[in-house]
C-alpha cells in the first residue's frame, strides 16, 4: 500500500498549489509523494541532499520580500514533477513573458489547440498526435505565409496535460505576437483558417477535434499581463492575486472540475489521501511521457525582438540563489536529516519567512523535543 510508504507524512493537508499562506509546505509535501512515486527520478534528491562538499544547510533570507530559501542543497530542476522547484521556475518564466508582453507594441491573440481523447488512449499516444499535428501546421510554407498575411512577427507556446473521465488531454496554447492591433474580425478569419488545417493535421496523424473546439482564438489585446500569467502557469488551482478573474482564467478552472480534470499535482493529492494503485501508475505514465519536454517555448528570434536576452535552463533557474538574501541560519547536516525524515523541511521554511533566527531555534528545539516523547 503506497499509503503506508508516506509514513509520518499524514494526509490532513489542504493541497492547492500555490496557496496563499501555507504554499511552501504544500510544495514540500506534493514533492515528498512525488519522490515515493518516482524513485528512478531526480526530484528523490531535490533539496533533500546536501551539495557536494558541504558540511551544513544554509537558511538564507531576503528580508526586503520576507522570503526565506535553502542553500547546500541539491535541485532537480523539473517544473513538471517536482512541485518546490516548479514554484521558483514558473515564476521566473511568468516575470519574464509578462516582460515580453509589456515590450510588445502591437496586438495578441491565445491560441489553444485541442482534440478529441477517449479514456483507452495512452498519454504517448495522444501527445504523439498532438505535436505531430502542430507541428505540421506550424512549420510548412503555408503557416509562413499564414504569419506574413496577419503580420504574426512570433509566438509563445506552452504544453498543458490533465487527466479525466476521457483520460488523458494533452493541449496546447500559443501567444501569438501581431506586428498591429487587431479586430474581431481578424480573429474569427485566423481561426477559421488555422481550424481547416488543423483539423486536416489531425486526420492524418490519427487524430480527430470538432469545429469551434479542436482551435480557439482569444483576443488578448487589454489583457497582456493575465495571458502572461496563464502561459507560465504550473498548477489550475492559483492564489487570486496572481491569477486574476479574467474570463479565460475562470473557463479554464471550471471545465476542469466540471470533467473531472485533474492536473498532474492533483493526482499526487489523490495518490497521498486513497493510496490507490491506479493513480500511481497514471503518475509513472506523465513522468515517462513528459521527460525531456520544454515548458514554454519562443519561436525563433521572437526574445531578441522582445530584448529578453538569453533564455535560462529549468536547472539554471532552480540553481539561482537570491543575491539580495543574507545568511540566517546554518543548520547541521545531522539535524537537516532528522528534519527531513519527519517530512518537515517545508514548515521549517515556512517558519524562516519571518527572518527571526529564535523562532527558528524554537521550532527545532520542539521539534527535538517532540521527537524524544
Amino acid at each position: 500500500n503506497f499509503q503506508e510508504n508516506l509514513g509520518s507524512l499524514g494526509t490532513n493537508y489542504e493541497i492547492c498549489v500555490p496557496s496563499e499562506k501555507l504554499g511552501v509546505i504544500n510544495r514540500f509535501f506534493l514533492q515528498e509523494i512525488a519522490r515515493e512515486a518516482l524513485p528512478d527520478q531526480r526530484v528523490k534528491v531535490c533539496f533533500r541532499h546536501l551539495t557536494p562538499g558541504s558540511h551544513d544547510v544554509k537558511i538564507l533570507h531576503n528580508k526586503k520580500y520576507k522570503k526565506a530559501h535553502y542553500g547546500n542543497l541539491m535541485v532537480c530542476g523539473s517544473i513538471w514533477l517536482c512541485a518546490v522547484c516548479a514554484s521558483k521556475i514558473s515564476e521566473r518564466r511568468k516575470k519574464e513573458l509578462i516582460q515580453a508582453v509589456n515590450n510588445h507594441q502591437g496586438g495578441l491573440a491565445m491560441v489553444s489547440f485541442t482534440m478529441r481523447h477517449s479514456a483507452g488512449d495512452s498519454l504517448k499516444e495522444n501527445l504523439d498526435i498532438l505535436t505531430n499535428s502542430y507541428r505540421s501546421v506550424t512549420s510548412g510554407r503555408w503557416y509562413q505565409n499564414l504569419k506574413t498575411r496577419f503580420k504574426i512577427i512570433g509566438s509563445v507556446s506552452n504544453l498543458e496535460i490533465t487527466y479525466g473521465n476521457n483520460g488523458w488531454h494533452p493541449h496546447k496554447h500559443v501567444l501569438l505576437f501581431f506586428k498591429y492591433d487587431i479586430t474581431g474580425k481578424t480573429i474569427e478569419e485566423l481561426r477559421k483558417q488555422l481550424t481547416e488545417v488543423y483539423l486536416k493535421s489531425l486526420s492524418k496523424h490519427g487524430g480527430w477535434g470538432l469545429d469551434r473546439v479542436a482551435v480557439d482564438v482569444q483576443e488578448a489585446k487589454t489583457e497582456k499581463q493575465k495571458y502572461a500569467e496563464y502561459m507560465a502557469k504550473f498548477d489550475k488551482n492559483p492564489s487570486k492575486d496572481v491569477w486574476g478573474v479574467e474570463a479565460e482564467m475562470t473557463k479554464s478552472h471550471v471545465k476542469a472540475v466540471a470533467q473531472g480534470g485533474k492536473s498532474y499535482w492533483e493526482l499526487l493529492k489523490d495518490l497521498s489521501v486513497t493510496g490507490e494503485y491506479k493513480y500511481l501508475l497514471l503518475i509513472r505514465e506523465y513522468a515517462k511521457v513528459i521527460k525531456g519536454k520544454q515548458s514554454l517555448v519562443y519561436s525563433k528570434g521572437l526574445r531578441k525582438k522582445l530584448d529578453l536576452g538569453q533564455q535560462l535552463t529549468d536547472l539554471e533557474i532552480a540553481e539561482e540563489q537570491d543575491e539580495e538574501a543574507i545568511l540566517l541560519a546554518s543548520i547541521a547536516k545531522d539535524i537537516w536529516q532528522a528534519v527531513t525524515k519527519a517530512g518537515l523541511r517545508g514548515e521549517l521554511l515556512q517558519v524562516s519567512h519571518d527572518g527571526d533566527l529564535s523562532k527558528i531555534e524554537a521550532f527545532l528545539r520542539g521539534f527535538y523535543k517532540n521527537k524524544g516523547k
